[in-house]
Formats: C-alpha cells, structure tokens, sequence
C-alpha cells in the first residue's frame, strides 16, 4: 500500500525524507488523484482474498476431522466465530 500511496514524509529544510507516509484513507477514496487507484487496489485485494479463501476451503474440505466431518467443518464451527469474538472484543477496546 505504501509503495502505491506513499508520500515521503518532507524534513525540516522541505526536502523529501526517507521515511514514507500514507495519507488518511478517506484522501485515498475522495481524491481525484488517488480515487481510480484507490479502486483498482480495493478490488484487488479483495478479489485476492475471495480467491485464497476459496483455495483454502478446498483444502480443508479433503482433510479429514472426526466423525466423518471435514476440517472446513471445523474451521466454521470454532475458528471462524473465534476470530469474530477476537475482533468484537477489539472493536470494544478489550485488546
């Protein structure tokens, strides 16, 4: 992301620096400059996400688990509402 939307961080004299920053998502989404790029990223990212999620259940749908059960019935069952619990407990500031 950096690489796409980085900004070197500007030094005292107003030369660039090393350091790169991003600037506030919403500049990324609202600005002309950055709008189409923005988009382009989004969609793939999450196309990319889609496309590795669907390799991974694949996967786990031919290993075995218990009881006939496969490890994607796992994964549904305990680490995926684990995973919720984990960000609901972050959005509410326990983490």
């Amino acid at each position: 992301m950096k690489t796409i939307f980085g900004e070197p961080k500007l030094r005292k004299d107003g030369s660039p620096g090393r350091t790169v920053e991003l600037p506030p998502v919403l500049t990324l989404q609202t600005s002309p400059l950055t709008r189409p790029d923005w988009i382009q990223y989004s969609v793939f990212d999450a196309k990319g996400t889609w496309l590795l999620y669907r390799q991974l259940e694949a996967r786990l749908v031919q290993l075995d688990w218990q009881q006939g059960q496969d490890l994607f019935t796992f994964y549904k069952g305990y680490w995926r509402p684990f995973g919720e619990l984990l960000t609901e407990m972050e959005r509410n500031g326990v983490m």
